[in-house]
């Protein structure tokens, strides 16, 4: 059973990159993803929320 920060982690990812996981799939366009950087900074934002929420 997943934690809620795994849910939120992976919700996040999905969300972002398109990702239901991050598990390894031998392939380099399923590994290597060509992100821009408005979106990294904008699932890192929204991680960091997440973490600054779940301290309340």
């Amino acid at each position: 059973m997943k934690t809620q920060m795994e849910k939120d982690l992976f919700g996040i990812i999905f969300k972002n990159f398109g990702r239901s996981d991050l598990e390894t799939r031998n392939s380099d366009n399923e590994d290597f993803l060509d992100v821009s950087v408005w979106t990294l900074k904008a699932a890192l934002e929204e991680a960091y929320k997440a973490g600054q929420a779940s301290e309340k």
